[in-house]
């Protein structure tokens, strides 16, 4: 008996872990980012592949390009040697390279385009040496370089006169271990955002003013040692690169968020994300639920499917929750979708009307207050002179409010206003200050005299004519 249980336990035990196992590969699968690789091999960035160099020849002195642009490298000096997969090309760190000088015209790019450079690389080297490289003429004007540094780490740096930035990997690789290496450029008018990613796994990143460049400013390619001048030449293997653009930078549409507008705390509510992507690309969320809250690059999404969150909020407020999308080019701008949780009092009214007038005379005032909840609201008015209007009857929250008319003798007064709703809950005060001043004369008591003596001012006009005035 002793031993049935124990196998019993045993076989339970089996059962678990394997339901364990087989679960998790689905929870990792639908949250976070995947890795670059796993980005840069999906199926729909095949339209996207600008040159592809597999290294695959294992001889002769032609690197060919099986993207279908014939992006074809003359190899000068650097010698095939087995590869990360099937053969590379060993670069002995003195003059060896590939001359891609011919296809400059298509590997060349704007600043506001969109690229991933994938390659993988072996290096035992403590010199600096460029992976790939391109610049104008003489590099006076514009480079690009991905660099293996004497220290061995990955550098990517754009230079022109004025401006550039140069980015480095957080650790060294020069230990003479194969290596992938992705560097994203996501290229807006602004700041692109460039990212250093080694075997899988993020490494630094930079988002950061660029002066502006085109594809026409660069004139000069080479794998290998720089392409201008021909100094920091590589010691090590390379294989497998690939170069993914797209041209004018891809597009991320914000989604969109429908749900609920008003809800109670502690209770749970469902909202429908709708993402479409205009490249049809895959798409991750984050959503900024306003209250400390955030669920993080959830994903991936297939462009125009509808996602569903929940989400509770702990107190009343007004929450202005946000969503928006990426993919692995850049992210979208944010949506935003407001909901009232509890019953929020309604905004103190809006009052409009004469700021000025005359005693006696019947002025009318526009008072408007917003509910948060949309519920009905009832105004009350004081009219700064000892009277008031009591609670009027409920109407529509905002326009057009409620109307209301009074006069008041000479004086200063301060119009007070205030709203409340259908469970009582009341606004602030509003404050509206007016002036009834006294009527305006139009002449002095010395100018009434002479007015209504026209004998008296002709006499005051000879004087003055007399004495010469």
């Amino acid at each position: 008996m002793k031993n049935s249980y124990y196998k019993k336990t045993f076989t339970i035990s089996i059962v678990v872990l394997f339901f364990i196992t087989a679960l998790i590969p689905v929870i990792s699968s639908n949250t976070g980012v995947p890795s670059p690789k796993d980005l840069t091999n999906n199926y729909y960035l095949n339209n996207y592949v600008n040159a592809h160099w597999k290294f695959d020849e294992c001889s002769g002195d032609i690197l060919e390009d099986s993207s279908g642009h014939n992006y074809d490298g003359a190899i000068y000096g650097a010698t095939w040697v087995d590869g990360y997969s099937g053969c590379a090309l060993d670069f002995d760190g003195i003059d060896d390279y590939v001359d891609l000088n011919a296809h400059i015209g298509g590997l060349g790019f704007n600043k506001t385009d969109d690229l991933i450079f994938s390659f993988y690389f072996r290096s035992l080297s403590s010199s600096d040496g460029l992976i790939y490289s391109m610049s104008n003429s003489d590099g006076s004007l514009l480079k690009f370089f991905i660099e293996l540094n004497s220290d061995g780490y990955l550098e990517v740096s754009i230079t022109t006169p004025s401006c550039g930035f140069l980015l480095t990997s957080n650790y060294t690789y020069n230990d003479g271990l194969w290596h992938h290496a992705e560097i994203i450029y996501n290229g807006i008018a602004s700041n692109p955002t460039i990212t250093i990613y080694v075997d899988n796994s993020f490494e630094s990143s930079i988002t950061i003013w660029v002066c502006h460049f085109e594809i026409d400013g660069f004139k000069k390619a080479k794998i290998g040692i720089n392409c201008f001048n021909s100094t920091k030449p590589f010691n090590g293997e390379i294989d497998e690169f690939k170069i993914i653009k797209y041209p004018g930078g891809n597009k991320q549409e914000p989604p969109i968020i429908d749900g609920p507008t008003s809800g109670k705390p502690e209770v749970e509510y469902y909202f429908n994300i709708t993402i479409n992507d205009p490249e049809e690309d895959d798409l991750w969320v984050l959503i900024d639920w306003n209250d400390s809250w955030i669920d993080n690059w959830v994903g991936p999404y297939s462009s125009g499917q509808q996602a569903m969150f929940s989400h509770e909020w702990a107190e009343e407020g007004i929450y202005e929750i946000r969503a928006k999308v990426k993919d692995i080019w850049g992210e979208s701008s944010w949506s935003t979708h407001t909901i009232v949780i509890g019953n929020i009092p309604p905004d103190k009214p809006v009052i409009n009307g004469t700021v000025a007038g005359k005693p006696g005379i019947t002025y009318h005032y526009t008072f408007t207050s917003i509910d948060p909840n949309d519920d009905e609201v009832s105004y009350y008015i004081n009219w700064g002179d000892g009277t008031s209007t009591d609670w009027t009857d409920f109407r529509p929250s905002g326009e057009p409010g409620y109307i209301d008319s009074h006069s008041w003798d000479q004086g200063k007064y301060i119009i007070q206003a205030k709203t409340k709703d259908i469970y009582d809950a009341e606004s602030e005060w509003t404050e509206f200050t007016i002036t009834m001043p006294r009527e305006k004369t139009t002449r002095n008591s010395f100018l009434n005299i002479l007015w209504n003596n026209p004998n008296l001012f002709t006499l005051f006009q000879r004087f003055f004519q007399l004495v010469g005035l």
